[in-house]
């Protein structure tokens, strides 16, 4: 759900809006994806993991998931 604890809704005319979350928290959520990306290519690029650029972008772009309500990071892929 929200980070920010509201609701996302939208009507039939494909117009989503997000009552009870401000401005300010979806523009906050907005950054998380790019946060998360910036942050797994620098881990995994350094040691211990020492991963290949090419390697690095492939699994960022697979485990941070950018949804625009509730962006986060599934480390499940990390981890095979």
């Amino acid at each position: 759900g929200l980070g920010a604890g509201g609701v996302q809704l939208q009507d039939r005319f494909g117009k989503v809006t997000h009552p009870g979350v401000s401005s300010a928290e979806m523009a906050f959520l907005l950054q998380i994806p790019v946060k998360a990306r910036y942050f797994l290519i620098n881990l995994l690029g350094n040691t211990p993991y020492n991963l290949a650029k090419e390697n690095i972008h492939l699994l960022a772009d697979a485990v941070v998931l950018d949804n625009r309500a509730s962006p986060t990071i599934n480390a499940n892929l990390l981890c095979a």
